[in-house]
């Protein structure tokens, strides 16, 4: 049986609108697809794991125990360590160190075959510890190295770097507004600042300097109420500076400078209000303020109504054009 053109017409119709409010409904419930985005080591809680290049007869002759993964900061130096287990009647093997990205050859032995001056290699007694050094690093020395010993064929270790450049921000900034009698908190932010402390010399350890228009925290003033909190960590680092019962003298310019990292400022304004013992005072002389709101409404509540009515539109239309 044929349909009727009209009938068949309407027939497409429910069908059109039967597809696309269900498109329409998938992604009200489930949102827009995310975009697919390159992978970045920075983001990674660990360094991707690195295949070994090659294994032979010759494989155990490195010390996998050693660090193969390191993260330094943009401008200062990286020491990469290959230690090899060379026995006697191995011969005298050449020790080598690639740039895996254009299998660039470095160094051989301890002579520096790169432009790049750069890049040289020591080899340190006692043991067999070749260490590939990196003067200056850049952000593009990030990347994979290769330690290799020259047997037949050839087998080598490798080893990932990534080069960092710190990034430091201050919570608030760039302007604080604080109650005179009030405590202030200034919060200092860095990311990208691997720990490179040295416990065999603690007055070297990274620090972060605190400046007060042009002259550092003193935290044994005779104010008194003046103190700092730094913690560290791989991936983001904080130094707290607290300063208790602040004055109109407390105002001005903040500066955080972190050690091999850039610095930044805030600009600190202590109000000449009253002071929140005296605010609480007040406020129990003129008794409790109406609290009373509105109630507040939720992104939930925003996407529940906005599914309610895609849903009365769907009906409503499918319902006009059943014939």
């Amino acid at each position: 049986m044929i349909r009727a053109p009209s009938t068949l017409k309407s027939s497409m119709n429910i069908i059109f609108i039967v597809a696309f409010s269900t498109f329409a409904f998938y992604h009200l419930i489930n949102g827009a697809p995310k975009p697919s985005t390159a992978i970045d080591y920075d983001d990674w809680d660990d360094p991707p794991k690195i295949k070994e290049v090659a294994e032979g007869p010759y494989y155990d002759q490195f010390d996998y125990n050693v660090t193969r993964n390191y993260t330094v900061i943009a401008g200062t130096p990286a020491e990469l360590l290959c230690r090899v287990k060379l026995k006697p009647t191995d011969g005298n093997k050449t020790i080598s160190w690639l740039r895996h990205r254009d299998l660039h050859l470095l160094t051989l032995g301890t002579n520096t075959y790169s432009r790049d001056k750069r890049f040289s290699t020591v080899h340190r007694f006692p043991g067999n510890d070749w260490v590939l050094r990196i003067q200056q690093t850049q952000i593009n020395d990030t990347g994979i190295y290769q330690c290799q010993v020259g047997t037949t064929p050839p087998v080598g270790i490798t080893f990932h770097l990534s080069v960092v450049e710190p990034i430091t921000s201050i919570i608030g900034a760039p302007d604080i507004y604080i109650n005179k009698g009030s405590n202030l908190n200034i919060t200092c932010i860095i990311k990208n600042w691997p720990i490179m402390d040295n416990p065999q010399s603690p007055s070297e350890n990274q620090q972060v300097i605190w400046v007060h228009g042009k002259k550092g925290i003193n935290y044994d003033s005779p104010r008194g109420g003046v103190s700092v909190v730094t913690e560290k960590s791989n991936k983001f680092s904080s130094s707290s500076l607290l300063i208790i019962n602040a004055s109109k003298e407390d105002s001005g310019k903040y500066t955080c400078k972190p050690d091999l990292a850039n610095q930044t400022s805030v600009f600190v304004h202590v109000l000449p209000g009253e002071t929140p013992a005296a605010m609480k005072n007040d406020a129990k002389t003129k008794g409790t303020a109406d609290t009373t709101s509105k109630p507040e409404i939720t992104k939930e509540d925003n996407e529940a109504s906005t599914l309610k009515l895609s849903i009365l539109l769907f009906l409503v239309t499918f319902i006009n054009a059943i014939p």
